[in-house]
């Protein structure tokens, strides 16, 4: 994503921005199968990174004391509360019953 943002000369938050899938699309299905069913993902990711004049001053300031150089990390990743439909198992075990 990164040197796609860089040869297309936009910021690299920007490109994962216009690739999310728009609140609007939901429900979506995707190409794997797997189905979103709610999410405003842009959203949270503009709530969670920091403004580009905050980023920009920082790198500055740590390119003038090389000891505290800073970076920007950024990752999303979906968290799956539920099996897709006939993936999960439900097992009974007897036991012995409690006194």
């Amino acid at each position: 994503m990164d040197l796609a943002a860089d040869e297309m000369g936009i910021d690299r938050i920007e490109i994962r921005r216009r690739n999310f899938i728009a609140p609007e699309a939901m429900p979506f299905k995707s190409a794997s199968g797997s189905a979103y069913d709610s999410g405003d993902f842009a959203n949270l990711l503009d709530r969670r990174s920091a403004p580009p004049t905050g980023r920009a001053m920082r790198r500055a300031s740590g390119r003038a004391r090389p000891s505290k150089l800073r970076g920007l990390g950024l990752g999303s990743y979906l968290e799956v509360t539920r099996p897709r439909q006939g993936d999960g198992r439900l097992r009974f075990e007897e036991t012995a019953a409690s006194p």
